[in-house]
């Protein structure tokens, strides 16, 4: 919210900002200023930033716990039953030596009385005095040595339908902890990841901010140049008009011919016209400029700045090489490959074991820890998950085949940029000396139209000349002059070029 009460603030000041620019002509600084803060692809780019750091936050969050808390409602058809079918529980009691068998019966020989009732056997005196039970036959046996003898006639009866968990409502409840011991480096990639997709976008938003910046800068220098036309031609027109007006009145008296003054007629028209293409070029020119710096495209804007190229010869001086320093493309190809080998490192931790530490606690209704009863019942639990790959027909080897050959293609992409760059630097290097020797040309060529110009006119005066050679002299004049601010205009296009491949247009 605050962000967006900024924006709105600047907008709004940037607007009434440019209710005075009639009266405060904008500089190149000041229209830069304002395009970066306008912008729409800049303003993406800044949410792309934004985006990024989230993802390189969330990237962090894995090597914390996970805790979650899941809640599960079940509604069966039928009741659960836990025994299938009835059953007889034999009774019995567990020995000394324990083994578990039928209750034996005990001699006391002071009470003369058997402690305990047979259960199923018929039991005997012997003449040693102990108590031994009877097979079927009515012979003594022991029971330890011959358990096969002992009939189970006594037993427990156990219904099945008495085992029903009378409940079609189930309820389970856990609040869990999910914790990565070791998981084959996943997490440390995937937060590197992170960290370079977000210095990538961070890259990318300089890249943006430049290409920004030289629109304005080519916007900029459009409207000078075309608000220096414009003077020229209405200094041309001026001086069209004066020209048709002497002509008028030398016809009137006869110097020249009718098919003189006609032609400077049709050179007047000619010029208005052109004076009139110049201001609607000019108009368009500054909607351009209104529409990169983020204003209202009628605002009626002047500008301060006027092109003054350096005119100097530029020398290879290790430019090649400051540029690729110093290019945000090579730093975010460089990025790029980075984020390539973290994506091989990422595909051969899945060779790797899993270890993942898990607690959690629950309640459960019905109660399976009290008979089912209709509660709840209360646990916890703590375990090791270890997870180890063994064989997955290829797949895993094929995805790191994959993602080495991704990260050969990032290193190619790079080698590939540096040679485009080390050309663009070049290029650009020919171009400010280039267009600075036609501004020095230019500049010559206006003196020697405006020398001819001058002699045209004179001998115009004297009668030596013809009203079409004061115009041909004009007309070179024009050209002249009109050649220069386009030649000033290339040269200023062309240093912003060269900062821009060099890596310093900020």
């Amino acid at each position: 919210m605050r962000k967006t009460v900024v924006f709105l603030i600047l907008t709004v000041s940037g607007w009434a900002a440019m209710a005075q620019t009639s009266a405060t002509p904008l500089t190149l600084e000041q229209c830069r200023k304002m395009a970066l803060e306008h912008n729409k692809n800049v303003q993406i780019s800044e949410i792309k930033v934004e985006s990024a750091d989230a993802l390189s936050k969330a990237a962090k969050a894995q090597y914390f716990p996970n805790i979650s808390f899941t809640g599960t409602y079940l509604r069966t058809n039928n009741e659960l039953q836990l025994l299938s079918e009835n059953k007889l529980l034999p009774i019995g009691v567990k020995y000394a030596d324990g083994s578990f068998g039928p209750a034996t019966p005990t001699y006391n020989a002071s009470t003369g009385k058997i402690t305990s009732e047979s259960l199923n056997n018929s039991w005997t005196k012997l003449p040693d005095g102990t108590i031994a039970p009877l097979d079927k036959n009515g012979t003594p046996f022991n029971p330890k040595t011959n358990p096969e003898k002992l009939e189970w006639k006594n037993y427990a009866y156990l219904p099945a339908d008495q085992t029903r968990v009378e409940h079609k409502d189930f309820y389970l409840g856990a609040i869990s902890l999910l914790q990565p011991v070791y998981l084959g480096g996943k997490v440390r990639e995937v937060n590197r990841m992170a960290g370079y997709a977000k210095q990538i976008s961070e890259t990318k938003k300089k890249m943006e901010d430049s290409d920004v910046l030289y629109g304005v800068d080519e916007a900029y220098w459009r409207v000078v140049s075309l608000q220096e036309k414009v003077k020229l031609a209405q200094d041309y027109n001026n001086l069209v008009t004066r020209l048709n007006s002497d002509v008028e009145d030398m016809y009137k008296e006869g110097v020249i011919t009718r098919n003189d003054l006609l032609k400077v007629k049709v050179k007047v028209n000619e010029v208005e016209l052109n004076l009139t293409k110049a201001q609607n070029g000019l108009e368009l020119a500054k909607m351009a400029l209104c529409q990169e710096i983020g204003i209202p495209l009628e605002s009626d804007i002047t500008l301060a700045d006027l092109p003054k190229p350096q005119l100097t010869t530029l020398k290879d001086t290790g430019y090649a090489s400051y540029a690729l320093n110093h290019r945000n493309e090579i730093a975010a190809l460089d990025l790029a490959s980075k984020l390539a080998q973290s994506n091989v490192n990422l595909m051969k931790s899945r060779f790797m074991p899993n270890v993942v530490l898990t607690a959690s606690y629950m309640a459960a209704n019905p109660n399976p820890y009290k008979g089912f009863t209709n509660d709840f019942g209360l646990d916890w639990n703590v375990g090791v998950v270890v997870n180890i790959p063994i064989f997955h027909w290829g797949e895993r080897h094929q995805t790191l085949r994959s993602a080495k050959l991704e990260q050969k293609v990032a290193t190619l992409k790079t080698e590939e940029a540096k040679e485009k760059i080390t050309l663009q630097v070049k290029q650009a290097m020919f171009k400010v000396n280039e267009t600075n020797r036609r501004v020095a040309m230019t500049q010559k060529n206006i003196e020697r139209a405006e020398e001819n110009l001058k002699v045209a006119n004179d001998g115009f005066k004297e009668g030596v000349l013809s009203a079409s050679d004061v115009l041909e002299a004009q007309a070179l004049w024009q050209s002249s002059i009109s050649e220069n601010i386009e030649a000033r205009n290339e040269a200023m296009l062309s240093e912003t070029n060269l900062k821009k491949v060099l890596g310093e247009l900020r």
